[in-house]
């Protein structure tokens, strides 16, 4: 054996040994210390992370561009794998009596039918429904007041009386049960194309109030009421009369909500809904954080908007809302008068390019938010889960629930730029296994499977604390469920890597040794 040539391998071995450990960037010197005081619930009955979805699947404007039945099987089967627990929609009435609100309504008209079998999908799938029956006091109130807006008083008792039987068809009827919810408005005290102003003696917010009462004092007449909540005033520009609908309308209302959107971060988030949360808590009132989301079409492109996702989500769990909404969940084509619209709110000729998902007729592969979207809504909780008090880091940040199975679940989200270590501290033993699931932004690969991320990691009987070291810009889901599937599960941290490396490196130098002892042996 010629031991100068072994020695000169094992040096040159040394060497790569040192060298991957200065490549590999150094580990985060502090640690995110992340608390959960599971003692105190700030939320006991969070309805899940929800979105908007519109009915549309059936309906001939979205049939006429391109959706058929193989989409629509891809789409509910997406739904249904992310346990969406409530979709928001929008419900016109033009779908029963056509262009004027004093045409006889017509159950069986084709838009009906096809509203009623998107109603049936959800509720094979178990997901309730919350029904938009105005879409904004400007922009479409040719519809509502019969192209008179100055008929407001005339057309407002017709307008209730079609939300009434509306109820009534779709739950009494025809057994809807899942619709839970009616949201009025939408945007109601804006006027976005100067029309449908009521008379100069009537403030737009007045306007929109007595919608409202006169609403609720129809299905009260018609025994209808304990049907559904009310939901409103779903004002924007960080709740637009939130107040005045809190004190104005709470005997009518039953869950206030309101929203904004290009919140920047999750303190934006959070501070946003908490001035509203602090608001419903004075009439005693659940709120929902009824739209979010940001309109930066690149952003919502980019695997970043994930993050930007989590973050929200956590800021409006810890502000204390029972439900969020994100605006969309999937890219939808609109019915009319919006089947050919385009604008710079991401309008391409009637499809409203907003969700985690393209157009399926465009495309079946998802955007990469998709991701992010679906598996906080699947691990999250839904109705009667409890969200607990969390305290975060600078940039780490932490919200925590437990659903009425008794799971919990952790979203944690690196809001920074850099490798994180993190200890989650729970001020009382739950004794879990906890099985994380890892959304990282720099590895992600969406393709048309559309499948759920599944976990990468256990922890075995977690007491009061663990410890993890997580990507930057990423988001991470501690939970006890395990949804041990073959879905989607990322190699995921640096860690991970370097020990792959580092591995490689170790067998490829045991072969370098054998190989050279093996051409050292005299040959016979």
């Amino acid at each position: 054996m010629n031991l100068d040539r072994l020695w000169i391998n094992c040096l040159i071995i040394l060497i790569l040994i040192i060298t991957t450990l200065f490549i590999i960037p150094n580990q985060v010197q502090a640690t995110s210390v992340l608390s959960v005081n599971n003692t105190n619930v700030i939320q006991d009955n969070f309805l899940g992370v929800n979105a908007v979805y519109h009915g549309f699947a059936y309906m001939p404007e979205e049939e006429s561009k391109g959706m058929n039945d193989n989409y629509r099987k891809i789409e509910f089967n997406r739904v249904q794998n992310m346990n969406l627990h409530i979709a928001r929609t929008w419900y016109r009435p033009d779908f029963a009596c056509g262009d004027d609100l004093m045409n006889t309504f017509d159950w069986n008209s084709i838009k009906m039918k096809a509203f009623y079998a998107w109603c049936q999908e959800m509720k094979d799938r178990n997901i309730d429904i919350a029904i938009n029956p105005w879409w904004s006091s400007g922009n479409n109130a040719d519809v509502w007041w019969g192209g008179q807006s100055g008929q407001w008083e005339t057309y407002l008792p017709r307008f209730s009386e079609w939300v009434s039987e509306s109820l009534n068809q779709l739950i009494n009827v025809r057994g809807f049960t899942n619709i839970k919810y009616v949201i009025l408005l939408t945007e109601g005290s804006q006027d976005y194309l100067d029309v449908g102003k009521p008379s100069e003696f009537i403030s737009l917010w007045d306007w929109h109030k007595k919608i409202i009462e006169n609403v609720h004092t129809k299905l009260v007449e018609d025994n209808r009421r304990n049907l559904v909540k009310i939901v409103g005033p779903n004002n924007g520009n960080g709740g637009e009369n939130f107040q005045e609908a809190a004190m104005d309308c709470s005997n009518e209302i039953d869950i206030l909500s309101g929203h904004n959107y290009n919140l920047k971060d999750y303190n934006a988030c959070y501070h946003e809904a908490k001035k509203m949360v602090d608001y419903a808590k004075l009439i005693n009132k659940p709120m929902w954080f009824d739209e979010y989301g940001d309109t930066d079409e690149s952003l919502r492109a980019s695997p970043l908007y994930g993050n930007y996702i989590g973050q929200a989500v956590a800021g409006f769990m810890n502000a204390g809302c029972a439900t969020s909404m994100l605006w969309l969940l999937f890219d939808q084509g609109y019915p009319y008068p919006l089947d050919k619209m385009s604008n710079e709110d991401s309008f391409y000729n009637g499809i409203h390019e907003w969700g985690t998902c393209y157009w399926l007729p465009k495309s079946i592969e998802p955007r990469p938010s998709f991701y992010a979207f679906s598996m906080i809504s699947k691990f999250m909780g839904g109705i009667g889960t409890k969200v607990y008090e969390t305290t975060g880091s600078s940039d780490v940040y932490i919200s925590a629930s437990k659903q009425l199975d008794g799971n919990w679940s952790f979203l944690v989200v690196n809001g920074s730029n850099s490798e994180k270590n993190i200890s989650v501290n729970l001020s009382v033993d739950i004794n879990k296994r906890l099985y994380r699931y890892l959304y990282d932004p720099k590895l992600i690969q969406a393709d048309v499977k559309a499948e759920i991320i599944s976990h990468d990691k256990v922890f075995n009987k977690v007491l009061n604390n663990l410890t993890d070291i997580i990507p930057p810009k990423s988001l991470v889901i501690y939970s006890s469920i395990n949804d041990s599937h073959t879905g989607l599960s990322v190699f995921n941290n640096i860690n991970g890597i370097f020990k792959f490396v580092l591995a490689c490196i170790i067998l490829l130098s045991i072969i370098l040794i054998v190989v050279t002892v093996s051409d050292d042996r005299p040959k016979r």
